[in-house]
């Protein structure tokens, strides 16, 4: 994904969620995005350029899971992260970020592996945002 950082998602996008990673396609190599709330067992996706489809493997899938937990024990943790500050210090001074700031603005890079190869996948999701039908749905199971 180097040299696509005009290509961050817009904050439309993070308010459904997002994820994106280049198709594997050496030939063609177009970033191919989807939810990454969606993916399950069997979970496909298929480059909108070129069609190849690419099908995540059980560790992959497992990998989104954890990331799907991490972001609702985000949510149930925002009583106290809402009023928290992310401190960057260095010589000559220090930066405070607000971590309510700094998970509605940042997009993560995750290295994972798949198809035998490391991986980015590009994710923004806002966990401070309203959970959509699907995400509630799946907590009561």
């Amino acid at each position: 994904m180097e040299g696509r950082r005009d290509k961050i998602p817009n904050y439309n996008e993070q308010e459904k969620g997002m994820a994106e990673f280049t198709c594997l396609n050496p030939e063609c190599r177009s970033p191919i995005r989807f939810d990454p709330d969606k993916v399950e067992d069997g979970f496909s996706v298929a480059c909108p350029a070129c069609g190849r489809e690419e099908c995540f493997d059980r560790s992959l899938v497992g990998k989104f899971r954890l990331l799907r937990e991490l972001i609702l024990a985000i949510r149930q943790a925002k009583p106290i992260l809402g009023g928290s500050n992310v401190v960057l210090e260095f010589t000559g001074g220090k930066i405070e970020m607000p971590f309510n700031l700094l998970l509605h603005r940042l997009t993560t890079d995750l290295a994972l592996d798949f198809s035998g190869e490391k991986l980015n996948f590009r994710i923004a999701v806002n966990p401070f945002l309203t959970e959509n039908k699907d995400s509630k749905e799946r907590q009561k199971e």
